[in-house]
């Protein structure tokens, strides 16, 4: 099945936001994601926006990025 802004924004609840908490707790962090469709969704944006975790995006496949792609 493909994940969708819907899709991924409840894996983000379900796991990302507990695994942050239990990592991070109180501290801040900045989630890294790339712009696949469902991470750049405007619905995903507001998200991240309502629960108060800044964003870095990066963008997708890119080999400049990928230290593996050097290799």
């Amino acid at each position: 099945s493909k994940v969708n802004a819907a899709v991924y924004q409840d894996v983000l609840e379900h796991f990302m936001l507990p695994a942050a908490d239990q990592l991070y707790g109180d501290a801040d962090f900045i989630f890294q994601q790339d712009l696949a469709p469902a991470h750049s969704a405007k619905a995903t944006s507001t998200w991240f926006k309502d629960y108060g975790i800044p964003v870095l995006n990066r963008p997708a496949n890119s080999p400049d990025l990928n230290p593996t792609e050097n290799l």
